[in-house]
């Protein structure tokens, strides 16, 4: 039985566009299903990333993945690891409704899920594949306004002057000052 699951699998991999990727991936699956780096124990995330490489190839993790993920569900506390978890049982074919359902317990008044960007943005993706209905919030496309803890963008901060010198320095967009960089100011 193991001879022909190591020839299976050797057959995927060779049909694979990355052997090479979809071997290593293959190789730090654990018997639990989940996956790890060597020397260390699985953890849902991980695994959630493994699942979702190996699915990107047309690779399959072996059938103890699922019950893995499921198993460690609970360890979830942010709404990334929640929403990679998502997307990963759903690669699979499982139904994700579970971690789906506390990733909506996250979702604030402000439409973020949870605290982060990061968060939100994969809990977009897992809300699309989990058949959530999408709704721009009222007022979307509109600017953020700066707070305390929010930074303009890059491209506010420091704006390249045009120079008919073919020269180039800083200035800053709130004045109408020059600001060039210094060793000391960057």
């Amino acid at each position: 039985m193991r001879l022909a699951a190591l020839a299976a699998a050797t057959a995927v991999v060779a049909a694979s566009p990355t052997p090479s990727g979809v071997g290593f991936l293959q190789a730090h699956q654990l018997e639990s299903g989940g996956f790890a780096e060597a020397g260390n124990p699985a953890y849902p995330q991980l695994t959630a990333w493994a699942v979702l490489g190996l699915r990107a190839t047309g690779a399959s993790p072996n059938g103890a993945t699922g019950r893995y993920l499921v198993q460690h569900e609970p360890e979830l506390t942010s709404a990334a690891a929640l929403a990679l978890v998502v997307l990963a049982e759903n690669a699979i074919g499982q139904n994700p409704d579970r971690p789906l359902g506390r990733l909506r317990a996250l979702e604030r008044p402000s439409g973020s899920v949870g605290r982060l960007i990061n968060g939100t943005a994969w809990s977009v993706l897992a809300f699309r594949v989990g058949g959530v209905r999408l709704v721009p919030a009222a007022g979307a496309g509109r600017p953020v306004q700066p707070t305390l803890t929010t930074r303009p963008p890059l491209s506010r901060r420091f704006v390249p002057p045009a120079s008919p010198a073919g020269r180039s320095g800083a200035r800053c967009c709130s004045c109408s000052g020059s600001a060039t960089p210094t060793a000391a100011s960057s």
